[in-house]
């Protein structure tokens, strides 16, 4: 174990493996040789057996990758031929039960002292309280997507004149879909349209995290709808035609209280005629040299 591990892992992780080693992998194999363990062994006597007295799949796991790495280190030194984990199925997750505390069963255990059990214990609560924030954080993070894609397919829609529809996968990748014979595939983008679906899924943003605050401190006792959330955009309309500027120009104020935006002045003459009305203030920047410029 010292020759596998101990130039590899912190002191947290290293106390962790050999409390695997100790608590579960040596009671159950720990008097076979090197070379009498089999797959059968391993497959029944440990990791079966683990799952059978009540442990989570996590601390199966460990036990599996544990040993896996050590028979391993075992055949580079030619101590085994091969190494019989090969040939073992690794602990599938789903076949672990979930939703109620699996108290461990410490019969097959030997010379387990009290501590340990306590400690042990300890920590398939730890493992099973992971395993409910896991399964709710994923939960609440589906719904704040799909909440967002239905937000940002609102603005989306008020902004571009065409028929397309906004998707935002797993990893809030923003792709444009287009539907051709009943089916949705994903649409060629241009500069334009790229920039409207871009600008749609920040407002989306925008928008969804001010409901979001407004309604937690709503619960809180706290009146914070009044309060401005300022949105700082870079040349929006930049590759936007004369269309999707005046849909965007229409859309801003409705998504933020205050918008900073700096704007070319080709793009804000069609800009110009819908939001000159709500401009509380405008600046010209001039630039006198590469490292100057002034604002007036």
């Amino acid at each position: 174990m010292n020759e596998i591990k101990v130039h590899q892992l912190k002191r947290t992780s290293w106390h962790r493996d050999e409390n695997t080693l100790k608590s579960h992998i040596l009671p159950r194999i720990g008097h076979y040789r090197l070379n009498q363990l089999t797959p059968e062994i391993i497959q029944t006597q440990l990791l079966q057996n683990l799952k059978d007295s009540g442990y989570s799949y996590s601390t199966v796991h460990k036990a599996y990758v544990f040993l896996n790495a050590a028979l391993k280190h075992a055949q580079i030194q030619n101590r085994i031929k091969t190494n019989p984990c090969d040939e073992v199925i690794a602990p599938k997750k789903k076949l672990f039960k979930k939703g109620e505390v699996r108290f461990l069963n410490y019969d097959s255990l030997v010379a387990v002292s009290g501590k340990n059990k306590e400690t042990m214990l300890f920590i398939q609560y730890a493992e099973e309280i992971l395993d409910w924030l896991s399964s709710t954080y994923k939960e609440k993070e589906a719904f704040i997507r799909d909440a967002l894609e239905t937000k940002v397919n609102h603005i989306f829609e008020q902004m571009y004149h065409g028929h397309r529809r906004v998707s935002i996968d797993q990893r809030y990748q923003v792709t444009l879909l287009t539907t051709i014979e009943d089916k949705e595939v994903a649409a060629g983008e241009s500069e334009g349209s790229n920039r409207v679906k871009s600008f749609a899924f920040i407002a989306g943003l925008v928008a969804l995290a001010k409901e979001k605050l407004i309604a937690n401190a709503g619960e809180e006792g706290f009146n914070l709808s009044s309060e401005p959330y300022p949105l700082v955009m870079d040349a929006p309309f930049s590759n936007a035609d004369e269309t999707h500027t005046a849909n965007i120009s229409k859309v801003l104020p409705e998504i933020a209280e205050q918008v900073i935006m700096f704007v070319m002045q080709k793009d804000w003459r069609y800009a110009e005629p819908v939001m000159a009305s709500r401009v509380g203030k405008q600046y010209t920047l001039k630039k006198q040299s590469e490292t100057h410029t002034i604002l007036e």
